[in-house]
């Protein structure tokens, strides 16, 4: 299937002080792709009502896949300061111009600005080169399938059973419900489930929505929307811990048993967090078939980083799964982060965890790990995906590098439709739509809505 490249709409990206000074940063390619050993300039100016103004100072920082760090600082002029680089292998860039003050420190943003992991005021931008060809540097565990297949067979010799469900919503006919059902993780699935009124046996389309990371409760509003609108809806949380209970009750959990869940050292795959995430997720997609309400055909995942992951993985482990839509999925390819001849650039998370480890210890601590995390890493489930994928990447992004989510881009079959978006100047919380996504989440409604609104 031919893929498709959207063309972010800014072509530089840009925070404002409260005076009107900001930092601009534009590539001599808007869409910041290119080919190995093109050059990639960037383009660089403090601006003010519009216009390039002198003598504010910059720190930069330029990182790249093969090894490239590149830091100084540089007084501005009226005219852009430029940098130059090539990647003679495909890979990626990412790239942050903070203004520092008279103090020479960074200037820190306003209030309510930048929340994500970019604090001051800077201009960020990415670029890659020839990412269709950027590629995991090693291959799926000896018995990967065989070992999934064994973790699908005893949930399916597991009876689906709501274990508890309680209703939590009751408005224009739509009733939701926290649900717990069984599993055979050490939690059950927990989430907020709903389906129309006067649901038609057959002819609704199913979603289920997936949790970043975090420790939080599942929304009933969100899942009440959609079955408002016509889906078999569920939201899935992402612990199988309780939902729509007091902030404190989570902020316990951060602190104590969920501490870190996501970059801890585990000891085997058996105990690894994310197999028993991977196990609920599967059986919340049997749990939603199980309703006779549902058409058959449409079922689609949704998620964000940690969500996207998820969506990814169920699309692998599900075949019914028609559409993944999967905002800059998570923790794909750490083995290309610390081995090869063309290393790929750090990120934070695990990343660092490993990272401090292999001080520590020496890399055969991190090695254990990156085993242990192949047998759940996204890039080796790709290729058992069926139904149509769409992704989304920020070359800016310090959680999800774009390099690794283009490695399970480039995993999928070729035989089945797939789209990946990359924003050169996205950060993790700014590279997540999807306008196509949406499009085709609506034209599934709308069809199947021609349908049962004629009983």
């Amino acid at each position: 299937m031919k893929k498709f490249f959207l063309i972010s709409s800014i072509c530089f990206y840009s925070l404002l002080l409260r005076a009107g000074v900001s930092v601009t940063a534009e590539l001599n390619k808007p869409d910041g792709i290119y080919r190995c050993g093109e050059k990639i300039i960037i383009s660089v100016s403090a601006m003010e009502n519009g216009k390039p103004v002198s003598g504010h100072t910059i720190k930069y920082h330029i990182e790249a896949d093969g090894g490239v760090d590149r830091k100084g600082a540089f007084v501005t002029g009226e005219t852009p300061e430029k940098f130059t680089l090539l990647l003679p292998e495909p890979g990626t860039v990412r790239s942050m111009f903070t203004l520092l003050g008279k103090d020479g420190r960074p200037v820190p943003l306003p209030p309510k600005k930048g929340r994500d992991q970019y604090r001051n005021v800077s201009a960020l931008i990415g670029a890659a080169a020839e990412p269709e060809k950027i590629i995991h540097r090693t291959t799926a565990p000896r018995g990967f399938k065989e070992f999934w297949a064994k973790k699908r067979a005893e949930l399916d010799a597991l009876e689906i059973k709501e274990l508890e469900k309680i209703k939590v919503r009751d408005s224009k006919g739509v009733q939701v419900y926290d649900v717990k059902i069984s599993c055979t993780s050490k939690r059950p699935v927990s989430g907020c489930f709903a389906k129309p009124a006067d649901a038609v046996k057959g002819k609704h389309p199913a979603i289920v929505f997936f949790h970043g990371a975090g420790v939080n409760s599942c929304s009933s509003y969100n899942v009440w929307k959609y079955a408002l609108s016509g889906w078999i809806t569920m939201e899935l949380n992402a612990h199988g811990i309780k939902n729509l209970q007091a902030p404190e009750y989570y902020n316990d959990l951060k602190k104590g048993e969920l501490h870190r869940y996501d970059s801890k050292l585990y000891k085997s795959r058996e105990d690894y967090y994310m197999r028993d995430m991977y196990l609920r997720l599967m059986r919340a997609l049997d749990y939603v078939k199980s309703h006779p309400e549902w058409n058959g055909k449409d079922l689609v995942v949704v998620g964000v980083s940690q969500g996207g992951l998820q969506a990814v993985i169920a699309g692998a482990l599900d075949e019914k799964v028609s559409l993944i839509r999967a905002g800059v999925p998570s923790r794909a390819d750490f083995y290309s982060e610390f081995h090869g001849d063309f290393k790929r650039m750090p990120r934070v998370g695990m990343g660092q965890i490993m990272r401090q480890e292999a001080k520590k210890h020496g890399y055969a601590a991190v090695d254990r790990m990156l085993e242990i995390h192949s047998w759940f890493d996204p890039v080796f489930f790709a290729p058992m995906i069926k139904g149509e994928v769409r992704l989304t990447a920020g070359g800016c992004d310090l959680s999800c590098p774009a390099a690794s989510i283009y490695t399970i881009y480039n995993a999928l079959s070729s035989d089945i439709a797939k789209n990946i978006i990359f924003y050169p100047s996205g950060t993790h919380a700014t590279s997540t739509a999807d306008p196509g996504a949406r499009e085709k989440m609506n034209k599934i409604i709308a069809g199947c809505r021609a349908g049962f609104e004629k009983k």
